[in-house]
């Protein structure tokens, strides 16, 4: 086999996440002939978390080298049993994504501010974005993975620098500074380097909530008591207090391939024997 499914799990809180959907990774692995490879470092050693993935897939990585075609997964990712496989759905481009801003209709004004909020500057190459790319789910054959590098390269000679001092004193700077997404989203639309992966196979979990009104904070609530008091109450109590948010995360889980839980993670603990098996 010359297909993987990659994740990236250097710390036993990745570890933590992963467990939760990793029964329905194995599945999927097994349905359709993929190896599964899981990371257990951080080649930036801690210093940049979001970029560790797309370095790790270099052709000098031993845990990568043999395979021709990765999917690369976020640890928040569960994958449905009727989930077709995704690499029929690999784009000419060698890089293949979800557009996240078609699948949650967002406003050009929303799109501008997004790339702004990030330092990500637009300029000839693609001088008005009008896409976001979510990589929580993304193909990449071998031909197209030295790309990354050179991307992380350029962002980290051009992004660091455009944040003033007053920003990088604020709250919960380090996810805006950090973030490999926003970047990469222009920098691979502007390169043509980027297709369109089918929105079943990175479906937004909170985006489809707010559309279908589910309140977040009941829902927030009830994941986190699935995920912390199954070592207090018995399991019967647990599932009857999170009986409404678990019925959500099953809507959900049926009406796509890959249910991309993003945000909190406590919602993969909803997703329990009666949705997982």
């Amino acid at each position: 086999m010359n297909r993987a499914i990659l994740g990236i799990a250097p710390d036993a809180k990745q570890e933590g996440i992963l467990s939760q959907v990793m029964p329905s990774w194995q599945r999927y692995a097994q349905r359709h002939q993929l190896e599964i490879v899981i990371v257990r470092r951080s080649i930036t050693e801690g210093k940049h978390p979001y970029w560790d993935r797309w370095l790790i897939i270099q052709e000098t990585e031993p845990e990568v080298a043999r395979f021709d075609k990765l999917v690369l997964l976020d640890n928040d990712i569960y994958i449905s049993d009727s989930a077709p496989d995704v690499f029929d759905y690999s784009g000419a481009s060698g890089i293949t994504a979800m557009e996240e801003s078609a699948q949650q209709e967002w406003h050009p004004s929303q799109i501008t501010e997004y790339y702004a909020r990030f330092h990500v500057v637009p300029e000839a190459r693609l001088p008005r974005p009008t896409k976001v790319f979510n990589f929580g789910v993304c193909l990449v054959i071998r031909e197209a993975r030295s790309v990354f590098k050179a991307l992380y390269d350029k962002w980290r000679s051009e992004i660091q620098s455009r944040f003033t001092q007053a920003e990088l004193k604020q709250r919960g700077i380090f996810y805006r500074l950090e973030t490999d997404g926003p970047f990469l989203s222009y920098e691979l639309q502007a390169l043509g380097r980027i297709s369109p992966l089918p929105p079943k196979f990175n479906f937004m979990l909170p985006s489809w909530l707010r559309k279908v009104g589910v309140r977040r904070l009941p829902f927030l609530l009830q994941a986190k008591l699935a995920q912390r008091a199954p070592a207090a109450l018995p399991k019967s109590v647990v599932s009857a207090l999170t009986s409404p948010a678990r019925s959500a995360v099953q809507r959900a889980a049926a009406q796509c391939h890959f249910l991309h839980v993003a945000a909190s993670k406590s919602p993969l603990w909803l997703l329990s024997q009666d949705t997982t098996h």
